[in-house]
């Protein structure tokens, strides 16, 4: 099994957030032969992952846009999982899961939740960003170089509208939390990750 993370920063977080990566999650997955890249506005040298520069100024409503690049980017990984800068994996619970998951069937994975786009339309499963959004190369294929029907700001909510269009399955999973973890011993992975000391405490969860 291999797993292409693809990480959304800004320099603006490379000393802070950025760091509780490269020295918390980001060195196990390393060891157990996953790839990196880091999606953010300007270049910044990490060991071992790939750097890709957005050429768009860096806020919240730039997510859509390393969203996208990261989808239509060239994956040979059985596995793209895209996430946050404060986004942490436990990496062999992660494995754990997708070993359960067809890597040749169209299914996205992560923290579902139901969303209505408007009050007119149906509510449609949308993935949680936070703690990552986990995409099959089958549904990558099914995605790349489709129109993206950007809804305001959210990349997330973009994105899983753009896997309803395509009949791509959604599949909840348990162990991805949106906040962090009460039980890191059961994580999978979780969301707002964003100093060192937190960082620390669950890399002995791992």
């Amino acid at each position: 099994m291999k797993i292409q993370f693809a990480v959304q920063t800004g320099s603006r977080y490379h000393s802070t957030r950025l760091q509780t990566v490269l020295s918390g999650w980001w060195p196990v997955a390393r060891r157990r032969g996953h790839e990196l890249t880091v999606y953010t506005d300007s270049l910044y040298a990490i060991a071992g992952a790939t750097v890709r520069k957005i050429d768009i100024a860096d806020s919240y409503n730039s997510a859509i846009d390393k969203t996208m690049a990261a989808v239509n980017d060239p994956c040979d990984a059985d596995w793209l999982i895209i996430a946050d800068d404060d986004s942490y994996f436990f990496v062999s619970r992660l494995e754990a899961f997708l070993a359960k998951l067809n890597p040749r069937a169209r299914i996205a994975a992560g923290y579902k939740k139901t969303f209505s786009v408007d009050p007119a339309s149906p509510a449609i499963p949308i993935l949680h960003g936070g703690p990552g959004m986990i995409l099959s190369r089958p549904t990558l294929r099914a995605i790349q170089g489709k129109p993206w029907a950007r809804h305001e700001i959210n990349s997330d909510v973009t994105l899983s509208m753009l896997l309803n269009q395509e009949g791509v399955r959604v599949i909840h999973a348990d162990g991805m939390l949106h906040t962090q973890p009460a039980d890191p011993s059961t994580c999978i992975s979780c969301h707002m990750v964003r100093d060192q000391k937190t960082a620390a405490r669950l890399g002995g969860f791992q």
